[in-house]
C-alpha cells in the first residue's frame, strides 16, 4: 500500500483477547491541519506551531530509532473498508427485534447474543436510519459498533413513515435529485466524515420491489415522459438520478469513508421489463458493493418458496453481465420458522451451505435477517425469523459456521487510502477518535498517535446555526459551508495523553499483509 508516496505494510496482532495494529514498514510525519481558502486562522489555529515542532522532533526520534511511521503529508487520507481476503467471507449481524422495535436502535448485547448463539464473530452491524425517526447521522450507534470491532452498515431510509405499497408524501426520488433535502443530507455527510472510520451505507433498499416508496411503480413506472427513451423508463430513471445525487453530495463533503451499496431484491416486483433491476443501476462510479435480498417463506400462510440457490443463480448471471467487477453481499436472507410447508432450519441450512461452499465466487459476505413481526390481527400468522427462537436453526448455524471457521474473516479489513485531489487541501487525515483510537504499544507510539490526533481537526464540531439543532423537518435546503473545525488546544493534548493509555485499539485488521488475517 502507498500513502503519500510511502509504502505501508500493516497487520493486526492479537493478545489476551485484544486486537492491535502493527506497522511493519513505512514512514510517518505529522502535518498541521489545512484550512479553507479565505478563512483567517483564529487563536486556536495558531497554537499548533509548538505541536508541529514537537511532532517533528518525535518523528525524527522514531525514525532515528528505526521505528515505523506513517507519512500523511500529501493531504487528506481516508479509512476505507476492503473486501475480505480471498477465500474468506464477512458475516454481518442484523437484529430488528419484534415488530421492528430495534431496527433503528440495535444494542451491543443484541450482537453479542447472536455471536454467542452461532459461535462466530460478525464484521458489520446492519441497521436502519429511518428519517421519520431522525435525520441525523446515527453517531452513537456507529461508535459502539466500532468499539465492538465491527463496521456500521446503515440503511439510509429517507421516508416519512413505514407504510408499504404506496409513494412517500415527502421524499420522492425526483425531489432528492433536485436537491430539496441537501441541507439535511450535507449535515449527515459531515457527521459521517467526522466519524472517520469505514461505514457501509445504502439508499433505496430493494428498489425493484413495489413495497418500498422509491420503487419506480410510484414515480412513472414504464412511461418515458421524463426521458423520452424506451430504454430508460421514468420510474427507474428517477431512482438513478436520486442515487447519483446522494453519492455526489456526500463525496463533495469529504465523506469518503462511506462505501455505497446498491441493494436489489432477488425477484423483480412487479415482474415487468421496465422494472428489471438492471434499469436501476446508477453506474460503476457511484456503486462500491452490490447487496442482494433473498428469502424463503415469509409468513406461515405462504405456500410457495424457492431455495436460495434458485433465486441467486439467475441473479448472479444477470449481475455478471451488468457489473462484473463489483463485489456482492447477501445483505438479507432468512425464512419464517413458523412456516407450515418447510422449516426455517432446512431452508437456512441449505442456503448457508451454498454460501459457505463458494457456489457464488463474487459473494464476499452474508447476513441473516433476525426479526419478528405481526402479519395481521391473528397472532398465529405472525412471522419469526429470529435465530435464537428456533433451536434447530441455531444448531444448524453453529454447526456449519464451526465446520467452516477458516472461511470466516474475524475482523473488518480496512485500508488508509491516499487523498483525492478534490479533498486533499480541505480535509486532514482522519484519526479514529474515542473508543476507536489506536493501540499504542510503547510510549513513543503513544505520543505519536496523540500528536497526530492533536494536529487533526476535531472529528465533531459543536453545532452552529439553527439547522444544526433539532431536526428541522423535510426539505431544509440550507446547505452548511464545508469547513474543518478548529484544531485541538495544548491543554486538550495533555488530556488526550492521559486518556490514550487506557483506550482500546482500533479493532480492525489492516489491508496489505498477506501473512495475517486478523485472527
Amino acid at each position: 500500500m502507498s500513502v503519500g508516496g510511502c509504502a505501508l505494510r500493516l497487520r493486526a496482532v492479537r493478545g489476551q483477547g485484544r486486537c492491535g495494529l502493527q506497522v511493519t514498514r513505512g514512514h510517518w510525519l505529522p502535518r498541521a491541519p489545512r484550512r479553507s481558502a479565505g478563512v483567517a486562522p483564529g487563536p486556536a489555529a495558531r497554537r499548533p506551531s509548538a505541536l508541529r515542532l514537537a511532532a517533528t522532533l518525535v518523528a525524527a526520534v522514531l525514525c532515528g530509532l528505526g521505528l515505523p511511521c506513517l507519512n500523511t503529508a500529501a493531504g487528506a487520507a481516508c479509512w476505507e473498508l476492503e473486501e475480505p481476503p480471498a477465500g474468506t467471507l464477512y458475516q454481518g449481524c442484523f437484529y430488528g427485534g419484534r415488530d421492528q422495535a430495534t431496527e433503528d436502535v440495535v444494542l451491543p448485547q443484541d450482537v453479542r447474543r447472536f455471536e454467542e448463539l452461532v459461535g462466530a464473530r460478525t464484521c458489520w452491524v446492519y441497521f436502519s436510519n429511518n428519517w421519520f425517526r431522525s435525520r441525523r447521522f446515527p453517531l452513537d450507534t456507529c461508535r459502539w459498533i466500532r468499539a465492538e470491532g465491527k463496521v456500521p452498515f446503515i440503511r439510509l431510509m429517507l421516508r416519512s413513515n413505514d407504510a408499504e405499497d404506496e409513494p412517500d408524501p415527502a421524499y420522492a426520488p425526483e425531489r432528492i435529485a433536485a436537491g430539496e433535502f441537501d441541507g439535511d443530507l450535507a449535515r449527515w455527510a459531515d457527521a459521517a466524515r467526522g466519524f472517520g472510520t469505514p461505514v457501509l451505507v445504502e439508499w433505496g433498499t430493494e428498489f425493484n420491489g413495489r413495497w418500498f416508496p422509491w420503487n419506480g411503480s410510484w414515480h412513472g413506472g414504464g412511461a418515458t415522459t421524463l426521458t423520452g427513451d424506451p430504454e430508460r423508463p421514468d420510474g427507474p430513471a428517477r431512482f438513478v438520478g436520486a442515487f447519483r445525487h446522494l453519492v455526489a453530495l456526500m463525496r463533495s463533503r469529504g465523506a469518503r469513508n462511506l462505501r455505497w451499496v446498491w441493494h436489489l431484491n432477488a425477484s423483480d416486483d412487479p415482474e415487468e421489463d421496465w422494472n428489471r433491476f438492471e434499469r436501476y443501476y446508477p453506474g460503476d462510479d457511484v456503486v462500491d458493493w452490490i447487496g442482494v435480498s433473498a428469502y424463503g417463506l415469509l409468513t406461515p400462510l405462504e405456500l410457495e418458496f424457492q431455495p436460495l440457490r434458485e433465486q441467486l443463480d439467475p441473479v448472479m448471471e444477470r449481475l455478471d453481465r451488468l457489473a462484473p467487477a463489483k463485489p456482492v453481499v447477501l445483505a438479507e436472507f432468512g425464512a419464517d420458522e413458523r412456516a407450515l410447508f418447510t422449516s426455517a432450519e432446512r431452508w437456512g441450512r441449505e442456503a448457508l451451505t451454498d454460501v459457505l461452499s463458494g457456489r457464488w465466487g463474487r459473494v464476499i459476505g452474508f447476513c441473516w435477517w433476525n426479526e419478528a413481526w405481526r402479519s395481521d390481527e391473528n397472532s398465529s400468522h405472525d412471522t419469526d425469523m429470529i435465530v435464537e427462537d428456533d433451536p434447530a436453526l441455531t444448531s444448524a448455524f453453529r454447526g456449519l459456521l464451526r465446520t467452516h471457521d477458516a472461511l470466516l474473516q474475524p475482523a473488518p479489513v480496512v485500508r488508509l487510502m491516499a487523498p483525492s485531489p478534490s479533498t486533499a487541501d480541505l480535509y486532514p487525515p482522519p484519526v479514529p477518535e474515542g473508543d476507536g483510537s489506536l493501540l499504542l504499544l510503547a510510549v513513543l507510539e503513544l505520543r505519536r498517535a496523540v500528536l497526530d490526533q492533536a494536529l487533526t481537526p476535531r472529528t465533531e464540531a459543536a453545532p452552529s446555526g439553527p439547522a444544526a439543532g433539532a431536526d428541522q423537518g423535510p426539505g431544509s435546503n440550507a446547505v452548511p459551508p464545508v469547513s474543518p473545525p478548529e484544531p485541538y488546544t495544548l491543554e486538550e493534548v495533555r488530556l488526550l495523553l492521559r486518556q490514550e493509555s487506557t483506550r482500546r485499539p482500533l479493532p480492525y485488521a489492516l489491508a496489505g499483509d498477506t501473512t495475517s488475517s486478523g485472527r
